[in-house]
């Protein structure tokens, strides 16, 4: 048993070691620079037309991707009215902005920004659109335009044909429309995007019409070009990343707004050929990329998702973050919006760590399966009639999915361009590379090892109810409870389903957390801890009716239906501790100790044995010993020969009891022979003149007799304690050889009374 538990701990240090190796603290801090500057919730929430993402994406995402400044013109990518200013600088200028006469940033400080929050790899915003559907159930004024169909949980159905408006020339077909790519020329998942809106439930397909948007630093300056791929100057030849060793020079973008017609420059700099002050060219060309979106009707009544995806880097701690901003508008026109984050480490040592721990922790699973193999052959039924076997399995089989989980992603890893090319016309066409596949096997493998320490870790409860039985108290009562709180689990799930169908049908047309079956349930679970709002209940209500049917549900739910959740765990809590004063009884007729604190108890008796006695008796050795050898040389008179043999008297427990009394007898004695010294001169006195002396006479002083010997003790008396050493007795009363009655305990007597 000791030797299995300590396997454990070992098993549970290895599985926090792993958790250790996919998970660094750093990575929050990522997420909040994300939020901060690149979504703000509070406005990406706040969404609700098409002129809100564009001002979103002016004012928000172009600034905090360019230099956290700007924009430094109240018409950002205007043709109409180019840009003067340069907003990628220092907030070192004048205006309430500090931009105005600021210092544009050099191409060295740009190179360090970017390592703060690298995203040279690229912005991807993709839309999925609704077709023309015949709908004989609605009557429409033109052509239907429905949300998309949903077989099998994923958003199909959508349009493919080309569009966009020419807004130069209104009445001609744009130069350059947007085309529809499928999963496999984009690179992206064919499973599609899960929806963050529980309104839609279902994942949107992976297909779409796109528009990308990479810039880099070059170590050679390219001129201005535009055209497809085959006719400009593929950026890869010279572009800088963390990995080829090159130097930039030159801050470039390149930008394609349908995924086949592509822009490319640098800055030309002062001196026009890259150097000198920077010109601030390259944030000017991605805001006329953003609101050519615009002018090219990007966003219209048919889009129903759009999505604008961010490939980062925090290369100063190794960490990688993708997230997925999410736009979704129904066919009524309601915006709703939310975002999807996955994180990764970039560290090779880290990841060669994941590995190292993942194969010790096999090794581990392997040797207890076969330690649960020995004990289920003995039999079957009543080893899963305990749930921590259970558990153990479930631990196991979890574990399997988990490395797994991590040899697929170390296999995704050699997938990557780097190591294998480019797969998707995406990639090797346009530059944008979508690592949605590394992502979601490393998202998939941390989601199974979650699951597993999570259990790992409740099996830690168990070790520690045998090591000390008090703590047993919680898995015995819920042991005891378990069938009654399975049923009545039941019926509780089914008396929430109940209401929030109620709710649901009263509040789904105005309350976004009422608005289908699965979000009302939610809500109703929520408010069982206290998380509602009855106020917005009464604001979307014409009456009392639905507030006084929610309260009806916390009344049942909160009073009848938890109070009866509590009681059946007292019962089985009542019914444990009968069972424990019940085992107890048992033991101690039986003679047995039933120690209820476990290894704590035994822990404190060893160290009681083994450090504190030790230590008590070395502290009073000095006061135990005897007197000095000079002194023990020199006999008293009337002792013993030293070379006699030794004669050894038993001794009652009675005078053994006296004698270890004496030395507190002894502090007393002084003041009780002061008393009698005075009562025995005035009985002379008396007695003088009860003889007739007038004269009153004190008594003789009595003649000293010979001190005698002490008495001899017998060895097992001597071998509990030490003998007493006596001063040698002065010329006053003696008591038979013993300490006289006026002297002071000695030290050593002490000693063995606090013994």
């Amino acid at each position: 048993m000791t030797m299995q538990t300590l396997m454990y701990i070992i098993f549970v240090a290895i599985f926090q070691s792993l958790s250790g190796s996919m998970r660094v603290t750093e990575e929050f801090f990522v997420d909040k620079i994300v939020q901060d500057k690149l979504v703000q919730p509070d406005i990406f929430s706040a969404v609700r037309r098409a002129a809100d993402i564009y001002e979103w994406g002016n004012t928000v995402l172009l600034p905090g991707l360019f230099g956290d400044m700007g924009p430094c013109t109240e018409t950002p990518g205007s043709y109409a009215y180019p840009k003067t200013c340069v907003d990628e600088a220092w907030p070192d200028g004048d205006g309430s902005m500090h931009g105005d006469g600021a210092r544009p940033y050099s191409v060295p400080e740009l190179v360090e920004l970017m390592d703060q929050l690298d995203w040279t790899e690229g912005v991807m915003i993709r839309q999925v659109r609704a077709g023309a559907q015949d709908c004989p159930a609605f009557q429409t004024l033109g052509d239907c335009f429905p949300l998309l169909g949903a077989p099998d949980g994923l958003m199909t159905g959508g349009s493919t044909e080309p569009f966009g408006f020419n807004w130069t020339h209104p009445d001609e077909s744009p130069e350059h429309p947007w085309t529809f790519f499928a999963p496999e020329q984009l690179g992206s998942n064919p499973a599609g995007i899960t929806s963050g809106q529980p309104l839609f439930q279902a994942n949107w397909e992976g297909s779409g019409f796109v528009a990308v948007m990479i810039p880099f630093f070059s170590d050679t300056f390219l001129e201005p070009e535009s055209g497809t791929a085959r006719e400009i100057t593929d950026y890869r030849d010279s572009y800088v990343n963390v990995t080829n060793g090159r130097v930039g020079r030159y801050h470039c973008i390149r930008t394609s707004l349908n995924g086949i017609h592509i822009k490319q420059l640098c800055d030309p700099g002062q001196d026009g050929n890259g150097t000198g002050t920077l010109t601030g060219a390259v944030r000017n060309a991605a805001e006329e990329f953003w609101n050519d979106l615009k002018r090219g009707h990007f966003i219209d009544a048919r889009t129903r998702l759009m999505t604008i995806t961010l490939q980062l880097k925090a290369n100063s701690i190794g960490v990688r973050y993708r997230t997925t901003l999410i736009f979704e508008q129904s066919a009524p026109g309601a915006w709703l919006t939310s975002y999807s984050v996955e994180t990764r480490l970039l560290s090779k040592t880290q990841i060669a760590s994941m590995l190292t721990f993942a194969n010790v922790a096999l090794a581990l699973i392997i040797f207890f399966c076969l330690l649960e193999g020995v004990e289920l052959s003995n039999s079957v039924v009543a080893y899963f009639a305990n749930m921590w076997n259970v558990m153990d399995w479930a631990n196991y089989i979890i574990f399997f999915f988990t490395y797994n989980g991590i040899l697929y992603y170390l296999q995704t890893l050699t997938e990557t361009p780097e190591n294998a090319g480019c797969a998707s016309y995406m990639c090797s066409q346009v530059g944008y590379f979508d690592d949605w596949k590394v992502m979601k096997a490393f998202s998939d493998a941390k989601t199974a090892l979650s699951l597993c320490v999570c259990v790992q870790l409740f099996k830690v409860m168990k070790v520690c109810a045998l090591l000390m039985p008090k703590m047993g108290l919680a898995t015995a009562v819920l042991k005891k409870t378990a069938l009654d709180l399975l049923f009545f689990g039941v019926t509780f799930i089914i008396a929430m389903f109940a209401f929030s169908m109620m709710l649901q049908i009263q509040l789904g047309p105005v309350m976004e957390n009422y608005s289908s079956q699965i979000p009302a349930f939610l809500a109703l679970f929520r408010a069982l801890f206290g998380d509602f709002d009855i106020n917005e209940i009464l604001t979307n209500s014409g009456n009392y009716l639905n507030a006084l049917l929610f309260l009806g549900y916390l009344f049942v739910a909160v009073f009848i239906m938890l109070s009866m959740f509590l009681a059946i765990l007292a019962e089985g809590q009542v019914a444990v501790r009968d069972d424990e004063k019940n085992w107890r009884e048992s033991m101690a007729s039986a003679g047995k100790l039933d120690d209820e604190y476990g290894v704590v108890s035994a822990t404190g008796r060893l160290v009681s044995s083994s450090i504190i006695q030790p230590l008590r008796t070395a502290l009073l050795a000095p006061l135990l010993e005897d007197e000095p050898e000079a002194k023990a040389e020199e006999p008293a008179a009337g002792a013993p020969d030293a070379g006699a043999p030794e004669e050894v008297v038993g001794v009652p427990a009675e005078t053994e009891s006296l004698l270890n009394s004496l030395p507190a007898i002894a502090e007393s004695m002084p003041q009780m022979v002061q008393v009698l010294g005075t009562l025995s001169e005035r009985l002379s006195a008396i007695e003088s003149m009860l003889a007739g002396d007038s004269s009153p006479r004190m008594s003789p002083v009595p003649e000293v007799p010979e001190p005698l010997p002490e008495p001899r003790r017998s060895s097992s008396f001597k071998a509990q304690t030490k003998e007493p050493e006596y001063a040698p007795a002065p010329a006053a009363i003696v008591n038979d050889g013993r300490p006289p009655l006026h002297s002071s305990p000695s030290k050593s007597d002490v000693a063995r009374l606090w013994v």
